[in-house]
């Protein structure tokens, strides 16, 4: 008579069903609405929040694989909406906008964080101009324009490629930075598989 519905080994009311999907979604929907710039609700606290609602540890799973066929996706840790897109609140527009201007005229020389964040608000911003990738933390003493970031790092691979293999040295140098960035950055190449360090010098990877 389709008044239940098997998931795993576990018989569930239909009404029932539907009403946990909905508490579940209303769950995600709700987070989007509190943390509009946060890219997902993160699972642990999506769990917890359903557990408290009532919804049985055991159907979780079985919940959460049927918000993914639907509308919701797996992202950041999370899980989040199709239609979520970070959106900046109004009252800190003016204030990222001026962390951009800031790190573009910075360049590869960027202040210290807690100058470019000095309250609340500035933090915040920044967070969400490092979630929706305007901002890269290479390290947390150092953050770049991701434009910046991308730029030095074609500088690096290409002053590499020139030269055969560069130290560090030599490579700061190049780019006109600190050890602050550029350590961070070659760590990242080599991490990326672009470059490899023999001793002191830096060569392009094979």
């Amino acid at each position: 008579e389709k008044k239940l519905i098997l998931r795993g080994e576990h018989l569930i009311e239909k009404a029932w069903w539907k009403q946990a999907l909905e508490i579940s979604s209303k769950l995600i929907t709700d987070w989007h609405k509190k943390e509009p710039d946060a890219p997902a609700m993160p699972m642990e606290e999506w769990r917890q929040q359903a557990l408290k609602a009532g919804i049985e540890h055991d159907i979780l799973t079985y919940l959460q694989d049927q918000l993914l066929k639907e509308d919701f996706q797996k992202t950041d840790g999370g899980i989040c909406h199709l239609n979520h897109s970070l959106t900046l609140p109004d009252h800190l527009a003016a204030t990222a906008q001026s962390i951009l201007s800031t790190l573009a005229h910075a360049k590869l020389a960027p202040p210290a964080r807690n100058d470019l964040t000095p309250d609340e608000d500035a933090k915040q911003a920044l967070q969400f101009l490092i979630r929706s990738g305007q901002v890269t933390e290479l390290d947390p003493k150092a953050l770049l324009l991701t434009e910046t970031l991308k730029n030095a790092k074609e500088r690096t691979l290409h002053f590499i490629r020139q030269k055969g293999q560069a130290t560090a040295s030599e490579i700061r140098q190049e780019l006109d930075t600190t050890r602050k960035v550029l350590m961070p950055l070659l760590e990242g190449l080599d991490a990326e598989g672009l470059t490899i360090r023999e001793g002191d010098y830096r060569k392009l990877a094979p």
